[in-house]
């Protein structure tokens, strides 16, 4: 049986350096309200209304860069006489929008610097009675405008690499675009 050289030793050392620092700087996300920066009131270009946005805060708490990031609604359980049940054509989980980018921006880099992101939950627009939930609309059977109510929704934000998060947050919506409202819950 051969013995170990000191060569074989400091290859081992080596990948042990190698594996502990891939667990120890990998992203760490995390999600959460915050009132202070959740509620945004402002004029939406698309249908030339007033709008009130609701966002949920993201930061990356780890030592790299948490790359190609999507935050996704998951769940929809609307408030009913028997307590909350799913709601009605909501099957599958939507991408999310990122607060103040483009458009078609469903996925993005959040750096480790601790500065938050805003990512898009949900609006509701000055004379049109409805919630809308802000991901992309193309049409694939999936319910993502809901009448005024009150909604438990799960969102869930992944990077690339695997890191994963998840916040449960209670909607409430009576048909004025100011009363919109959101509430982290606990899991």
């Amino acid at each position: 049986m051969p013995t170990p050289t000191s060569g074989m030793w400091a290859a081992a050392a080596k990948e042990s350096v190698r594996f502990l620092w891939g667990v120890f700087s990998k992203p760490k996300l995390t999600v959460y309200f915050d009132k202070s920066q959740t509620y945004r009131t402002a004029f939406d270009i698309l249908s030339s209304r007033q709008g009130m946005f609701l966002h949920v805060m993201v930061a990356n708490r780890g030592r790299r860069v948490a790359k190609k990031c999507r935050g996704s609604l998951i769940e929809v359980l609307a408030e009913g006489r028997d307590g909350y049940v799913p709601a009605k054509g909501f099957d599958n989980p939507v991408d999310l929008h990122w607060a103040h980018e483009p458009p078609d921006c469903y996925a993005k880099d959040i750096a480790h610097d601790d500065k938050p992101t805003r990512l898009d939950v949900c609006y509701a627009h000055e004379g049109i009675p409805m919630l809308h939930v802000f991901c992309e609309k193309i049409p694939r059977g999936i319910q993502t405008d809901f009448p005024p109510g009150r909604y438990k929704v799960r969102v869930r934000v992944r990077s690339e690499e695997g890191a994963v998060c998840f916040v449960h947050l209670l909607v409430a919506y009576d048909g004025e675009f100011k009363s919109l409202y959101m509430e982290q819950l606990e899991d």
